[in-house]
């Protein structure tokens, strides 16, 4: 592969936005007249960029592949991420019932949107809390599973290309609209939006937005390609020549083949089997096969063929995952064996460094002590013949005289400096102190204002709800205690008077237990909502036999 474009360094996003640039200078850019839609862009990479494969790979089946990994990761109400494109997938939404719902969301990528100068305040990005479990796209998967003919590598350059010419197109300022399987990405005047189809919302039971893309045409999940002219001429005919009946003796269940007058046993009874016995065991019909083979051998192949398929994918996808962790094992050890003999020559390169600083510290030191004792032997001194001029003693005498003066002088000058310090400081915490004490008593007085205001307003509730809770028991038990009207006119009246406390008249001869009455110790308004038995009911007070007679 040398010198072919698989070998080329993969271009940063800085790098393609300036080649864009570049083009759009030269004015060799994608045309600017009309929508830049899917097709043209597909059709300008395959100009630019040549073909994808040398044998003349499409840039659609790139594109295609990738459009079912994000249907099959949007099925599984889950994220796919492309770190240098987008993130699409589903929102998580809480409702104030607590109920969850899911909401599609697309955002593009922070870098994709800065190399290209996209605007994406459309689009605004969510924390990843926020969104469903994401998957990171991963080429080998793409290419093993949503395509039959693409690799890792062809998957990757195509969407390489393509994207790149996608974010070109933006950078330009025209209008760009791209066809997804789940809706299309629109971009004018390098503002960035994305329409999901309505299905997405009908699924979830949402209100489908205005903005919601229509049904497209453009659906590369379908799994079956309009029919050809030779197929339409092609028929099936079939004739009831016997039955297959269900049996458990191939690997638990399967199938066996009868006739009119087979005599083929139930494993279960022993006995042959009836048409009754075959409906109830899962008995079906089915056409003789053209060829020799029995029909429990065809269906058995076809079923064998399609495991051994599934088998062999998942084969492939275990190895190619395997292959990937190896390479991956295998760079971390390079990596750490590089990063342990990196350090084991920097560690041996400091060692040798040290010990030529200690050389060159010793040889300092041995030359310094050299050239001591050499200035010490050149001179004559001590010389004890000489003896000073008078004049140098009376100047000594005279700084011995005057250096104790001196010396007071300064210490008086640094004393009268540390208590004018001293003052003014003291001024100051003094000054502290009272701002301090007027801040907390005024403090004070505001917390017992607010104080006394929230006690006189729950007070005033207090007497309101206690009056209505009076005038709520009288109202209910007007029909079991014969009440004067001056009782609830007194309960029910202003709220500025104290209501009278309701008593029970249940007789001539009736009194109300002394357990039940009011204690002396309470205000009388207070009774009316405490005038009422621990037991429950006014019903089960206990009274005598002239008051349950007057009663009846």
């Amino acid at each position: 592969l040398k010198g072919s474009r698989h070998s080329k360094a993969p271009s940063t996003p800085h790098s393609a936005a300036e080649s864009a640039r570049a083009r759009s200078c030269r004015g060799a850019h994608v045309p600017v007249d009309g929508m830049y839609t899917l097709e043209r862009l597909l059709g300008d990479v395959a100009k630019q960029r040549g073909a994808l494969t040398n044998k003349g790979g499409d840039y659609q089946a790139c594109w295609d592949a990738f459009n079912r990994y994000v249907s099959a990761v949007l099925e599984k109400k889950q994220t796919l991420s492309m770190s240098n494109f987008c993130k699409i997938g589903w929102r998580i939404e809480e409702h104030p019932q607590g109920k969850v719902k899911m909401r599609p969301h697309f955002q593009v990528s922070e870098s994709f949107a800065r190399a290209y100068r996209l605007d994406a305040r459309a689009l605004p990005p969510v924390s990843d809390r926020a969104l469903s479990a994401a998957e990171e796209f991963n080429f080998s998967k793409g290419a093993i599973r949503f395509s039959s003919t693409l690799t890792k590598e062809n998957l990757f350059m195509g969407m390489r290309s393509i994207l790149q010419l996608l974010g070109e197109a933006m950078a330009s300022g025209q209008a760009v609209s791209i066809d997804f399987e789940v809706g299309k990405l629109k971009v004018s005047d390098r503002v960035v939006s994305f329409e999901f189809s309505a299905e997405m919302y009908i699924s979830e039971g949402i209100e489908v937005p205005k903005g919601s893309a229509s049904r497209s045409d453009y659906k590369p999940s379908a799994s079956f390609a309009p029919p050809s002219a030779d197929a339409l001429t092609l028929s099936l005919q079939g004739r009831r020549d016997g039955q297959v009946k269900s049996h458990s003796a191939f690997l638990g269940g399967g199938w066996e083949e009868g006739g009119k007058g087979s005599s083929a046993a139930s494993p279960r009874t022993g006995r042959p089997y009836s048409a009754s016995e075959g409906s109830d065991g899962g008995e079906t019909r089915a056409s003789s096969s053209a060829s020799g083979a029995s029909r429990f051998e065809v269906v058995q192949t076809d079923h064998l063929h399609r495991h051994l398929a599934r088998v062999e994918e998942d084969a492939v996808i275990a190895i190619t995952e395997k292959q990937q962790w190896e390479e991956h094992l295998h760079r971390l050890e390079k990596e750490k064996e590089h990063e342990l003999r990196y350090a084991k020559a920097v560690k041996k390169e400091y060692a040798q460094q040290l010990g030529r600083q200690i050389n060159e510290a010793e040889v300092r030191r041995a030359e310094g002590r050299q050239h001591v004792i050499e200035n010490a032997s050149m001179h004559e001194f001590p010389n004890f013949t000489e003896s000073p001029d008078q004049a140098v003693y009376d100047y000594i005498k005279d700084r011995r005289d005057n250096l104790k003066d001196d010396l007071d002088h300064q210490v008086e000058i640094k004393r009268r400096l540390k208590m004018v310090q001293k003052q003014r400081e003291r001024d100051m915490e003094v000054a502290h102190v009272d701002a301090s004490v007027k801040e907390m008593a005024q403090m004070k007085m505001d917390t017992s204002a607010r104080k006394e205001l929230e006690k006189a307003v729950l007070h005033q509730s207090w007497e309101k709800d206690k009056r209505l809770v009076g005038m709520r028991k009288v109202i209910d038990q007007h029909h079991r205690t014969p009440a004067a009207k001056s009782t609830l006119s007194s309960v029910g009246g202003a709220y500025g008077s104290a209501p009278a406390t309701p008593r029970m008249e249940l007789g001539s001869s009736a009194a109300p237990s002394p357990r039940f009455a009011p204690s002396a110790d309470f205000d009388t308004a207070s009774s009316v909502g405490s005038y009422r038995p621990v037991t429950g009911s006014v019903r089960r007070v206990p009274f005598g036999a002239a008051a349950s007679l007057a009663l009846h």
